[in-house]
């Protein structure tokens, strides 16, 4: 005979059945924590079949496979019997154990899930012959398990001679891995993309790792009929996380087309296609002196070049779990070409910080315009602006 505990409890259930292997001590398995890292999650196709079990049909077990999801802290299997049970005749108990392999080798069930084959418990279905468990358990999320089981009892008493059909086996990692996607690719925010021909014009490009591993050396290019696209670089994306590349396109057709954008990194990769227009150069910008609404921000337009440009905007600094501060900072910004497009779309990189300035002109008027900055101790500054020229 071997002790059997059920409910709550995680039971101490021996792969194969004839030895008996007490529950793993609670000091002896790893806390929170210790089983992520490379790992998503852990699989086993349970193949091997205890000997001396006599069950036939309903009661007896063709296949299982089971899954620990370590970032969704989740459970799920697959347990195909040889007959679907039709009544209490052919019904049983069905048993999924997760544990760990004991220095015997044999494998100790240190948490297991059970339902009745005919009418399945919560965390279990059943269609036909096929019982599913699919549970979410916070335990899935840290435990070090490397075995698992399927078992069919006749009842909850634990006695040996009930057991119907056993299957076992290890389970072996997943590695984590990124999944791209190319969420949006803009012009100055916007996802109408006109492009003047035979100016090199950048495009926003976002990108999303929805994954659960990082996409070290992330790259993004483009092609397409009558443009022309420059590689740019975005490093490592985070999972669960984003990155902004900005890419240069050339139209050197005379027509609309469609630009392919490929992001790639950490062996996977992602594409998204885009219509761009062909459109006319705009107006050239009137020279002058120019201000945005409230007077935060002023720049003069001389020669084809944007100078003394400043702006008054709210910077914050800090972040979690210090408590953010917020100030108000004037900053200026070199002087820079107009292109032939009439956007300006310039980067100023110190030893410490970053700032981007990025606007659309015309004649006397600025749209589509946006001041950025990025400092130490986690500073930013973003404003969105407009401006008109006010004067000779």
């Amino acid at each position: 005979m071997r002790s059997l505990l059920v409910g709550a409890v995680a039971a101490a259930v021996v792969m194969p059945l004839s030895v008996v292997v007490p529950q793993a001590a609670a000091s002896a398995r790893p806390g929170p924590g210790t089983a992520r890292g490379a790992v998503e999650a852990r699989v086993g196709d349970l193949t091997t079949r205890t000997a001396g079990t006599p069950g036939t049909g309903a009661r007896r077990l063709t296949s299982a496979t089971v899954r620990q999801d370590l970032y969704a802290d989740r459970v799920t299997g697959t347990f195909v019997l040889d007959a679907a049970p039709t009544g209490p005749s052919t019904t049983s108990y069905l048993r999924v154990g997760f544990g760990h392999t004991d220095d015997a080798g044999t494998c100790v069930g240190d948490q297991q899930y059970y339902t009745d084959t005919l009418s399945p418990a919560d965390g279990f279905t059943r269609s036909g012959r096929t019982l599913t468990l699919a549970r979410t358990d916070s335990r899935a999320g840290y435990m070090d398990w490397d075995c698992a089981f399927a078992l069919l009892d006749a009842d909850l008493d634990g006695e040996q001679s009930s057991i119907h059909s056993v299957l076992g086996g290890s389970l072996r990692d997943v590695a984590t891995r990124p999944d791209l996607a190319v969420t949006k690719v803009q012009l100055l925010g916007k996802g109408r993309i006109g492009l003047v021909r035979g100016v090199w014009t950048t495009l926003e490009v976002t990108v999303g790792n929805r994954g659960t591993g990082d996409s070290t050396g992330t790259v993004v290019t483009g092609a397409g009929k009558g443009v022309k696209v420059r590689r740019a670089g975005l490093g490592t994306i985070r999972d669960d996380d984003t990155g902004t590349a900005r890419v240069q396109v050339k139209l050197v057709g005379t027509r609309a087309t469609r630009v392919r954008v490929t992001a790639s990194g950490g062996g996977d990769r992602a594409t998204r296609t885009v219509r761009v227009r062909k459109v006319a150069p705009p107006a050239g910008p009137t020279p002058g002196r120019y201000a945005g609404a409230g007077g935060d921000v002023k720049f003069d337009v001389v020669k084809g070049r944007v100078t003394g440009f400043r702006i008054r905007t709210v910077t914050t600094c800090g972040a979690f779990p210090d408590v953010p501060t917020t100030t108000v900072v004037t900053y200026d910004f070199p002087t820079v070409r107009i292109a032939r497009n009439g956007i300006v779309d310039a980067r100023q990189k110190g030893r410490l910080f970053s700032a981007y300035l990025r606007l659309r002109i015309a004649r006397g008027t600025v749209t589509q315009a946006r001041f950025q900055y990025f400092g130490p101790s986690w500073c930013r500054a973003s404003e969105s602006f407009t401006a008109r020229r006010v004067g000779g």
